[in-house]
């Protein structure tokens, strides 16, 4: 479960692009990298992210997409796969990236965001160690495998 601890409580999934709609992105890159993702549109499935999925592929990901640039938490409730989470900034730059634990206990630990992000990509843990993502790295959105998404 994904919860965003500072006020408002509830992930809005809107449109952060003035050229498309955010269920158009497809695949998300950084440098030479990219996965396609998964967008959690609903309540429902911004709350439940990744949660109780037993494996997630190499290739894959999911976006959260914020109104505008905050900060935000997520936690790991339910979740079975451990996870990279890249914040990106309204910039489209990596603004940090954390290694989070799942986590099937009451009291799970939160993963707070160091700068605030408009983005946030989960992929699996290690993928941003193993591709050589780092803090300032450029971020592009594609829409069905076509050219990079105007996200400004």
């Amino acid at each position: 479960m994904k919860i965003k601890l500072i006020i408002p409580f509830i992930l809005v999934l809107t449109a952060a692009c003035t050229n498309i709609e955010p269920n158009q992105i497809s695949k998300v890159c950084v440098n030479e990298t990219c996965v396609n993702v998964e967008l959690a549109q609903t309540e429902e499935e911004r709350a439940e992210g990744l949660m109780f999925r037993e494996n997630l592929p190499q290739d894959k990901g999911m976006l959260f997409i914020y109104e505008s640039e905050q900060l935000s938490s997520f936690w790991m409730k339910n979740t079975l796969i451990p996870l990279d989470i890249i914040w990106i900034g309204e910039d489209m730059r990596i603004k940090n990236i954390t290694s989070a634990a799942p986590c099937e206990v009451k009291n799970c630990p939160v993963y707070p965001s160091i700068h605030p992000a408009k983005y946030v990509l989960e992929v699996n843990k290690g993928f941003s160690q193993k591709h050589n993502l780092d803090q300032g790295d450029k971020v592009s959105f594609f829409i069905e495998d076509q050219a990079p998404a105007n996200t400004q």
